[in-house]
């Protein structure tokens, strides 16, 4: 079984985070690039859906990562139902 990179949660053979979430001296990028990249994704894959909800969807994703869960931005957001 794969493991998952810590950043994104996306499916990983080996390592810690994935290309994507990494600049080229392999260090995580930062939560505000990420965050649009994933927010564009998501849009992408649900035509239709705006920013806003987009944006969400992909802050709930990077809570469940581990480098993200206790980020600022996400914890300002979340909901206090889910504690």
């Amino acid at each position: 079984m794969h493991q998952r990179c810590k950043s994104c949660r996306m499916p990983l053979p080996t390592g810690t985070y994935c290309p994507r979430c990494t600049d080229a001296h392999g260090l995580l990028i930062p939560f505000d690039a990420l965050h649009a990249e994933l927010t564009h994704e998501v849009m992408v894959h649900n035509e239709g859906m705006c920013r806003a909800d987009a944006q969400d969807v992909a802050r709930r994703l990077m809570a469940r990562a581990p480098a993200w869960a206790k980020h600022p931005e996400v914890t300002a957001h979340r909901d206090p139902r889910s504690a």
